[in-house]
């Protein structure tokens, strides 16, 4: 054990070895019945050498600790603390208070304060303890106690007994029972794109029972990352990134499948309810965007698994593509060539995943999909449009699929020309002449046109007049020559007839 230091008073001035003999009566004075109070002690566990449990004391100081001021914490027999790697200080100890616990001889352990870390008088204050080693038995609390360097009688534990008897869970004054778990627990990425290279950082707070010690096979986490997720084996590098205590480098987490172990090294704690992170990179998220459930973090002494209360997002990694017009155009044809015009339409064609239509985006699929632009694209709709039946579309690229358009096509039925009047005409003059057939649309505002000429193109008629569904006239005014013969094309809503 430390040699002890001169006893500081309440003035706080240290009574030196040289002072008067009746100084000296008059400084230790308050000593009498100054010693610590509150003591309790709890363990996380009753697992017979479960060196990874926590050991919790609590007591109380009738004068302040300071750096080089230590706490000796003395176990009854049974309770093997030669491997007692780390303490956690709580309650109302502050500043920077990472400390390793030094076991001195036979039961007792040293817990020293370093630079910068200090406890008030009258304040309850916790330490908890790793790598306490103890047998199966029954440990009456009187079996536990506690000195400062300050106050230097040792003070017994107040409470139940702790009984060690492999049946899991806490004991002792107001020990825990039962697996605990963290709280709090996020998971964000550094990226969160599809198929992305990101590091990932995980937040949760320890349990009251949740201290953590370093030394391998005792303090670590346990890490498991939804399936879709690429987790490089055998390791990948992490970072104790926030909340942990002592010297914390980052270290290898040794990887299993999906699950990522993390070992605190020797001389890194993590104190009970304590919100700490915890980062890991060179992970690569899914490549499909979506939602995903399944990622968990449970610890050595908080061992039930925990998962975030949402899932992870994984968002597209191209922008979400927009449809904004839909035209129809080419000629006559069971099936109808729609230009589709809208944003992030991608580069190339390849880039364009799939065009779907149907009454809500879906049912049937676009053929002869040509990218002409990041804007715009054309392809052929098949036969299953029925006329007066309308449809929307969805444009995916790579992967990323827009919202139905607002825009729709509705299937319109082909025109289609069976006789013209007159037969014949004389040349050199404007003849008006009638078209007759079907299809010719419910009123003059859907006929686009006609054309005539001998494979039904080359003129436009004049004067264009929609009599029925079954007939309109117009005016050639265009000579074509004697024992010429010409064909009429009818345009309807962009759909045109058969010449």
């Amino acid at each position: 054990m430390r040699a002890k230091k001169p006893f500081r008073g309440r003035s706080g001035l240290r009574t030196g070895a040289v002072a008067l003999a009746i100084a000296v009566a008059v400084v230790l004075a308050p000593v009498s019945g100054a010693d610590v109070s509150g003591v309790t002690v709890s363990a996380s566990s009753t697992v017979p050498g479960n060196v990874a449990a926590t050991w919790t004391f609590q007591l109380t100081t009738t004068v302040p600790l300071t750096s080089g001021d230590d706490v000796t914490i003395t176990f009854p027999s049974g309770i093997d603390v030669s491997g007692a790697n780390g303490a956690t200080l709580g309650g109302a100890f502050a500043g920077t208070c990472a400390m390793t616990p030094t076991p001195t001889s036979g039961q007792t352990v040293e817990v020293v304060l370093v630079a910068g870390c200090t406890l008030p008088a009258s304040a309850p204050a916790t330490i908890a303890l790793g790598g306490i080693n103890p047998t199966a038995g029954t440990y009456p609390t009187s079996g536990f106690q506690i000195a400062t360097t300050e106050e230097t009688t040792p003070v017994a534990a107040t409470g139940s007994d702790i009984v060690i008897t492999g049946g899991g869970g806490g004991g002792g004054g107001g020990g825990g029972g039962g697996s605990t778990a963290v709280t709090g627990v996020t998971f964000s990425g550094s990226a969160t794109t599809a198929g992305a290279s990101s590091t990932w950082t995980v937040g949760f707070t320890s349990s009251a029972s949740g201290a953590l010690f370093g030394g391998v096979g005792n303090g670590y986490l346990d890490v498991t990352l939804p399936a879709g997720f690429t987790v490089p084996s055998p390791s990948v590098s992490t970072m104790f990134a926030t909340g942990f205590l002592g010297t914390c480098p980052g270290v290898p987490g040794l990887v299993g499948g999906q699950t990522i172990e993390i070992d605190l090294p020797t001389g890194c704690g993590l104190a009970p309810s304590t919100a700490a992170t915890v980062t890991i990179d060179g992970l690569t998220n899914p490549v499909t965007a979506n939602s995903y459930g399944g990622a968990t973090i449970a610890t050595s002494a908080d061992a039930t698994a925990v998962s975030p209360t949402s899932g992870i997002t994984i968002t597209p990694s191209v922008p979400t593509p927009t449809v904004t017009s839909v035209t129809r155009y080419g000629p006559a044809s069971t099936a109808a060539n729609v230009m589709l015009t809208g944003t992030s339409f991608g580069a190339q064609t390849s880039d364009i995943t799939s065009v779907t239509y149907g009454a809500s985006g879906t049912g049937s699929t676009c053929s002869n999909v040509v990218w002409a632009s990041a804007t715009a694209l054309t392809c052929t709709v098949g036969a299953d449009v029925a006329p007066g039946t309308s449809v929307v579309f969805i444009v995916t690229v790579e992967g990323v699929a827009s919202a139905a358009s607002t825009a729709s096509y509705t299937g319109v039925a082909v025109p289609n020309v069976t006789a013209v009047a007159p037969g014949q005409t004389s040349t050199g003059s404007p003849v008006t002449i009638t078209v007759v057939g079907q299809n010719f649309g419910a009123t003059g505002g859907h006929l686009s046109g006609v054309t005539f000429g001998p494979t039904g193109s080359g003129g436009v008629c004049a004067s264009l007049v929609w009599i029925s569904s079954t007939a309109i006239t117009c005016v050639i005014s265009t000579d074509i020559g004697v024992g010429n013969e010409v064909r009429f094309i009818v345009m309807v809503d962009g759909v045109s007839s058969a010449a």
